[in-house]
This record gives C-alpha cells, structure tokens and sequence, in this order.
C-alpha cells in the first residue's frame, strides 16, 4: 500500500471538519479547521523533505530496538523507520494533587517527558530520535545530501 499522498491527507482533513462541524461552533470550528491544515502542511513538509527512510546497517547495529515503544508494539517498522536513541529513557512518572476551591481533591499523574534529556526538554526528543537518524540515514544513501535549518 503506497503512503498517502499530501492530497489524500488534506482530504481526509477536510472530511473530519465536515463530519464535526455540526458539533463544533463559532470560533471553535475555525480553530480547529486552521489547526488541522496547519497539520497537514507540516506534516506534507516533513514528509516531502526526506520521507520514510530504513536504518543503515550501522544503525541496525548500534540501537537496540527493544528500547523503543514503537518497535515493541510495531516490530515490522524496526526494518521500515530509521531510529536512533537520543533521550534517556524511562522518563519518570509523578503523583501529584490539586486541591479545588470546592474542598475537593484531585490526583493525577504526570509523564516527566521534559526529563529525557538535560539539553532538550519534552516532546521534542522523540520526535528527533527519528528525524535526525532519518537524515543519517539519507546522508549514507546521498552524501552530496545538505541539510539546512
């Protein structure tokens, strides 16, 4: 099956306001229309840019994909999706609690994703485990390749 194109995913972006859109009013439906293109055209970038690219055989051998969440449930992408480890992993989860005005009290857990790394806090770790290693991998293919930020 052929990876969807920016076409399809804007299509498919489309079909979700129109099917919400009786649920969502006002200013919330624009929000939301806005935020779902703005997605899409993102994601159109970053896939156009370097798209899927499989690990080298240095990167096969140097990670352990026992340590990444996405092969464990996914074992087929192991092969598919260049991976390299940047953040230290697990990241802590925490109990907190709030209490309301009303007297009452909340708990709640807290994923300390902003501790996977000393250098770079939250999210945005994971996602460079893949892009840089994505851009590793493509340079071995294309060593002419630049990249420019």
């Amino acid at each position: 099956m052929a990876a969807p194109d920016f076409l399809d995913m804007l299509h498919l972006g489309l079909q979700y306001v129109q099917d919400y859109a009786p649920v969502l009013v006002g200013g919330t439906l624009i929000a939301v229309s806005a935020q779902l293109l703005l997605s899409l055209a993102i994601l159109e970038g970053v896939w156009r840019s370097i798209g899927q690219v499989p690990p080298t055989e240095r990167q096969r051998q140097e990670e352990d994909p026992s340590h990444n969440p996405l092969f464990r449930h996914c074992p087929g992408l192991q092969e598919r999706v260049a991976w390299r480890s940047v953040g230290q992993y697990p990241t802590p989860i925490h109990k907190a609690g709030l209490s309301l005005p009303s007297g009452q009290s909340l708990s709640f857990w807290i994923k300390r994703e902003d501790m996977a790394s000393p250098l770079y806090g939250g999210n945005k770790v994971r996602t460079l485990e893949y892009l840089l290693a994505a851009c590793e991998a493509h340079r071995a293919e294309h060593p002419a390749a630049r990249f420019h930020v």
